[in-house]
């Protein structure tokens, strides 16, 4: 009788990376497949880690150099966004479900004679990663989306133009967050207009005073309706995201 050795090795190496510890072979192909198993697995774990550490490097960068809240560049700046969820989705994905085969495999190998109270807290406990790798995809995805999208369709269709605008209050104030991080200022006003605009506004003070400082448009001509009761300024207005992309004098 022949024994098929490769066939020998690759029920006897399991499959390392989904968790299975690989069984006792004295064949050099099943030490052999247990290492090629191993070798993948530590590749995709590489890569996911690698993909996450570029997904949070790529949030970074959009937050200091691409994050504004008013002008062209908001719009541009937000779309850019939907990079850091599609990065981390691809390298973390993959990952997890490879790595849950294993619960995956139990749970269908159950024959309906196997299943008992027992088997039902196992099949209980094990239903939990699922849970949680369906809640962070779908969270990630659903959060990307939900930010990137209004931005994508206002690129597609253009700003809206407003004209007789009037800044109803202008004031700051300050957002409290946790102990661990420091508390934001933002600059708040709502901009009217007999044409049915009213539209509130939300600045960071940090980037309000940036724009100021550097006389750029719309926070210039905002700001000087802001501070001159019966200033009638025009705007142009994305209507997805309420970005204000420009501004200009009309008395």
């Amino acid at each position: 009788m022949t024994i098929d050795e490769s066939a020998s090795g690759e029920a006897a190496s399991g499959d390392a990376c989904a968790g299975e510890a690989p069984r006792a072979s004295s064949s050099s192909g099943a030490a052999g497949s247990s290492q090629g198993e191993m070798s993948g697995c530590g590749g995709r774990v590489a890569f996911g880690v690698l993909m996450n550490v570029v997904a949070l490097l790529y949030l970074c960068v959009w937050m200091l150099l691409w994050r504004y809240d008013l002008g062209e560049a908001a719009l541009r700046g937000r779309a850019r966004f939907v990079g850091a969820p599609i990065i981390f989705l691809l390298g973390w994905s993959p990952l997890v479900l490879r790595t849950l085969a294993w619960p995956f495999r139990f749970v269908f190998s159950l024959r309906a004679a196997d299943v008992g109270w027992g088997s039902v807290g196992w099949f209980a406990a094990l239903t939990v990663p699922f849970l949680v790798t369906a809640l962070v995809t779908g969270g990630v995805a659903w959060w990307g989306y939900s930010y990137a999208a209004p931005a994508l369709a206002d690129s597609r269709s253009g700003p809206v133009r407003y004209e007789s605008v009037s800044c109803d209050g202008m004031y700051r104030a300050v957002k409290h967050t946790n102990d661990d991080a420091g508390d934001i200022e933002y600059v708040s006003m709502t901009l009217t207009s007999p044409d049915g605009l009213d539209l509130p506004v939300r600045v960071a003070s940090a980037e309000f005073d940036r724009g100021l400082r550097a006389h750029d448009e719309p926070y210039v001509t905002v700001m000087d309706a802001c501070r001159a009761e019966g200033t009638k300024i025009g705007i142009s207005v994305y209507q997805h995201t309420g970005i204000v992309v420009d501004a200009w004098k009309t008395n």
